[in-house]
């Protein structure tokens, strides 16, 4: 194993990529040549593995890891998928209450909530987001949908040339057959510096009610863009607490050599009304302690207090 061999590899992948390019420019020149002062004296393979994980944590945003061969990427297979991070749904006489811990293809059951909520009639619609790992910016755009109408933007990716180009190529979501594990969204954003990503051009319903969406400070990514683009259709409450504030389009499949990889930000993302999430998180419309593990879905007791609070 070549230690500088692969430090150079991870050092021109974020010249060339990773996208807080004022960083690059301005703090990455002295973290190069302090970790490479390091590497050069000679230290063991499991002290290299803590530099650089040291030198991944100096990076400013959210999604940078670095992988070594022994790990596999992030990928959540349905025998290892854990149950608290598996969708439900609740119904009763007040209201629907849907648990959605991912927007994962295809851990997101659109097919399902659809179907789930067609005779709501005049129950109350609860979406529980807390936990939230985020996921495919397709399926943020299904759900929104849903709510909000058809053909309709509710976010942009740009690469770091964003700029060079006056209009945004448009995405729609795209469908799961194409885009396990968000495979579909990446080869999108990658095809093109600009994108504006819209709800689906046709709808076979639209729900014409205001929702109640629970969040909370593990709500992450993409689940953070559905808080937020929710409150800019205004098809929803917010209730809970402010968001993680990790959103940013990153990749795993960055070839560092000798089986090492490296996951960075490739692009950013702001909302509709050019919000920029990363770093801030999305506030909620009204505070609230929801006193439950966020791996429990919550009470009938607690869904009924919620409601109360949001009329």
């Amino acid at each position: 194993m070549n230690q500088i061999q692969i430090f150079e590899n991870f050092s021109t992948h974020i010249k060339n990529t990773y996208i807080d390019e004022s960083f690059v420019e301005k703090e990455w020149p002295l973290i190069e040549k302090n970790t490479l002062c390091r590497i050069n004296i000679g230290i063991t393979q499991s002290a290299f593995h803590t530099l650089m994980k040291d030198v991944v944590s100096k990076l400013n945003l959210s999604h940078c890891d670095f992988i070594p061969p022994s790990h596999s990427s992030e990928t959540l297979d349905s025998d290892g998928f854990p149950d608290f991070l598996k969708m439900s749904i609740r119904s009763c006489e007040e209201y629907i209450y849907l648990r959605i811990p991912t927007f994962w293809v295809p851990h997101f059951d659109f097919l399902k909530v659809k179907n789930a909520l067609k005779g709501f009639g005049e129950r109350k619609i609860i979406l529980d987001l807390r936990l939230n790992t985020g996921g495919s910016l397709s399926a943020v755009g299904k759900l929104l949908g849903l709510f909000g109408g058809a053909d309709i933007p509710f976010a942009y990716s740009r690469l770091k040339q964003w700029h060079e180009f006056t209009m945004p190529g448009v995405v729609y979501p795209i469908s799961d057959d194409k885009n396990i594990d968000q495979i579909g969204d990446i080869e999108a954003v990658c095809s093109f510096p600009h994108i504006e990503w819209c709800t689906p051009k046709d709808l076979d319903f639209k729900i014409d009610t205001k929702i109640i969406i629970l969040a909370d400070n593990n709500t992450f990514s993409c689940g953070e863009l559905f808080v937020r683009g929710s409150q800019e259709f205004k098809i929803a409450t917010v209730i809970g607490q402010k968001t993680a504030g990790a959103l940013v389009l990153a990749r795993d499949d960055f070839d560092l050599g000798y089986g090492y990889h490296l996951s960075i930000p490739f692009a950013t993302l702001v909302t509709r009304n050019r919000y920029k999430i990363e770093g801030k998180g999305v506030n909620p419309d009204i505070s609230f302690d929801f006193d439950t593990s966020i791996e429990q879905e919550l009470s009938h007791e607690k869904v009924l207090q919620i409601i109360k609070i949001s009329n």
